[in-house]
């Protein structure tokens, strides 16, 4: 097997389980994946304490994860792909390359999620109002919203 080839998730977890060595590819360098998300935050928003704002965090949150060696949350995760308008391909790309887990279909609060997201490519909404509408659904559905403090 190609050493340069990411396995996903799902990959290693049955190449592990099936008694395959999961472990032969390269493991993300998370600096240049942290790089490439600033860069990204950076041409879409005036600044990342902007981009904070709209994604509902503490700036200095952003930048000890940017810049330090703190670790974002899944959910913060999926928060921070939401307000750039990332896809649900891209959303489970980002949350596998940062080593967070995947988007489990068979989870409910997940399910939803992707369908708020739909919904509201569907309307044109961009950015926060993206963010909002799918809050506003997890509500609806009683489930618990991505933000913990709005």
């Amino acid at each position: 097997m190609d050493k340069n080839v990411k396995l996903s998730a799902d990959e290693r977890f049955q190449k592990a389980t099936s008694g395959q060595p999961a472990v032969s590819e390269k493991f993300t360098d998370l600096k240049k994946e942290k790089l490439c998300l600033r860069q990204e935050i950076e041409h879409q928003f005036q600044s990342v304490n902007q981009f904070a704002q709209h994604c509902y965090m503490s700036h200095s949150h952003l930048y000890d994860f940017f810049n330090k060696t703190k670790r974002i949350s899944y959910d913060k995760m999926i928060i921070i792909c939401i307000v750039l308008g990332y896809d649900i391909e891209k959303i489970k790309s980002m949350l596998e390359r940062f080593q967070l887990g995947t988007l489990y279909m068979e989870n409910e609060r997940i399910c939803i999620i992707i369908q708020a997201l739909r919904e509201a490519d569907l309307q044109g909404l961009k950015q926060r109002q993206r963010l909002n509408y799918v809050e506003s659904r997890l509500l609806d559905c009683k489930m618990q919203t991505l933000v913990k403090n709005k």
